[in-house]
Parts: C-alpha cells; structure tokens; sequence
C-alpha cells in the first residue's frame, strides 16, 4: 500500500483518483537529441513522492541526476552528462559524468597502475559500455506498483577478459528507496580478476557546509596524504575552498553496512545500504572544492589504490570460469 500525498491508499483507492498512473509515477524511455549527450538513451523515473532519478542505459544502466522533491541528491560534473563515444581510457575524467552512481571495475578500478605487465586506466570501461536487453516494466504486486528497469553491458575483449553485468533498479510507488541489483558473470573460459566499486557521488544542496556523514563501517585508514593531514574532519562537510586537495578514505564493512549523509537545513539525508559480505569495503572520497564540491560514499569490493596495490595487499578479488556474483545496494531517503 503507498503513501502519497499524506495517504495511505490501497491499488483501488488510487485507480479511482488517475486516469493513467503515469500522471503520478513511471518510467519513460528518452534519447537527447543535442551536446555531448546526443544519441544516448535516458529513462527517466518517478516514484509519486518526490523522488526522481535518470537512468543511461549507455552508461551501464548507471544513475546520473536525481532529485527529492526538486532538491538535487547527485552531484554531476563539469562535462555534464556525456555520450561514452567520447570515452579515452587515458583520459576517464573528461568523461566522468559523475551523478548517483558510476560503476567502475570490472576487471580494474581506482588508480591508474602497471599490473603484470598490464597498463590499467582510471576506474575501468564498465561506466562506458551501452546496454543491451534493456527493458523497463510497470506492474502491481498486490497494493504495490513497481516500476523496474533493467539491462545487461558487456566487457569483453579479444584474447581477454568477456565478462557481463546486468543490473535491475527497482522502486515502488510512494516509497523513496531506489533498489539496484547487478549479477555479474565471468563467461570466459579463465578465472579473472574481479573490481568493483560503486562511485555514488552527492552533492549540492544535499551536500553543503554543516551537513554530517554517518556510518557503520569501521574506519581503516586514509588512501592519500591529504586524507592523512585531515583525518579527524572525514566526517565533517566544510564551504567550498578554493584550491582543495581530495581526501579519500578507507573503511571496513559490516554484514549490513551503510553510510550517509544528513542535512538538517533540508531536513532530510540520503543513506546508501549493501551487503558487506560481497562488498566488504566502503571508499569515501572528500572533495570540497569549488565546482568540485561533492561526497562520495562507496561501496567496494576493493581499495581506490588500484589493482596492482590490491594485488600485492591480498585483498584483490576473482571470478572463476562461469562463476557469477549478485550484489545489491539501495539508496534511500532518511
């Protein structure tokens, strides 16, 4: 049963009050037709009470805006949304988008390094392969209407690596929890290294000066030497400063881990939920700087550090032959 507008009302009771749902939630299938987007595909979703978000099935099914209420969650970059024609794995800034989330792996992820010979780029392909089999769904189960999305990438390459994510987002009418399930699979014939990091980025008005980060990950140690120099503060969100230097942190997840981060201007925060077990590790990246004043909150199978650091520390993650992993997350407003 959802909750809209301060009521309580059962699948007849909203039929006798719409014509059609969509008038109050769904999910409609776009292309952009100009700038660095142009051609790419875009699902953009609402849940009937005030959440909304845009889904880019050429990027990996990742998130880009979304929004509470009109008040931005996800912080989007100086590129703004952009077409992966334009990817250069030397060069992954330029088209970072940035927003709710940007997958990276899924044989590499975090810093660029040199790992068995391998010359390995910024936080991997995967956020910049399109989506096939993408589909999107509106159904009641009972007195709840789901809206899901889903679609499957490839990353793949000749003598190398063939491996698949399908992710399926999930949200129901008048609940605002956007669920986000990946399989993926390694269909080589070769066990294979296996990174994942979800790079969930928040920002203004969500993130401004006094909001508070929460977590249940307990804390490691910093990643770089800013973080060393200001550990005391990772939990803290300052104004924006003119030439900051990023901080990144290291955290070890629970079974039931989450973080967050809470704006009592607002009145409300937004709290990532996964399981620990498959991504035992959260990444926390500070960055408060001008036009780069953003939060990451990331969940991880991995550290930052890139893989040949995971390498030689024990921690670097595989994939046997055929072998698949579910891992879930979900983003919910607290």
């Amino acid at each position: 049963m959802a909750t809209l507008f301060g009521q309580k009302l059962s699948k007849r009771e909203i039929l006798k009050r719409v014509g059609d749902v969509s008038s109050i939630a769904g999910a409609r299938e776009l292309e952009y037709t100009s700038g660095p987007a142009r051609g790419m595909r875009a699902i953009e979703v609402k849940n009937g009470a005030g959440l909304s978000f845009t889904v880019l099935p050429d990027r990996n099914m990742d998130i880009s805006y979304a929004s509470y209420n009109g008040a931005p969650l996800s912080y989007i970059s100086k590129t703004g949304e952009i077409s992966p024609a334009f990817y250069n794995e030397k060069d992954f800034l330029r088209n970072f988008t940035a927003g709710l989330i940007t997958s990276c792996g899924l044989t590499y992820c975090g810093a660029p390094c040199e790992d068995n010979g391998e010359a390995l780029g910024l936080h991997g392909r995967i956020s910049n392969s399109q989506s096939y089999d993408v589909s999107v769904s509106h159904e009641w189960i009972d007195d709840d209407y789901v809206i899901t999305v889903k679609g499957t990438s490839r990353q793949a390459t000749v003598f190398g690596e063939n491996m698949t994510n399908t992710r399926t987002i999930t949200v129901k009418l008048g609940e605002n929890k956007i669920n986000v399930e990946n399989v993926i699979e390694n269909n080589s014939f070769e066990k294979s290294p296996f990174m994942l990091l979800y790079h969930i980025n928040l920002g203004y008005p969500l993130v401004d000066e006094g909001a508070k980060i929460s977590t249940n990950c307990e804390y490691l140690r910093p990643i770089n030497d800013a973080g060393a120099a200001n550990a005391d503060a990772r939990l803290l969100v300052e104004a924006p400063q003119h030439g900051f230097a990023e901080q990144v942190f290291f955290y070890k997840a629970p079974k039931d881990a989450w973080a967050q981060i809470d704006n009592d201007k607002l009145g409300f925060g937004l709290r990532v939920s996964y399981d620990g077990e498959t991504m035992p590790y959260l990444v926390e990246w500070k960055m408060m700087g001008e036009a780069e004043y953003v939060i990451g909150l990331e969940p991880a199978n991995c550290s930052s550090e890139g893989r040949v650091v995971n390498r030689e520390s024990g921690i670097l993650q595989y994939l046997e032959s055929g072998e698949t992993r579910k891992i879930s997350c979900s983003f919910e407003i607290v």
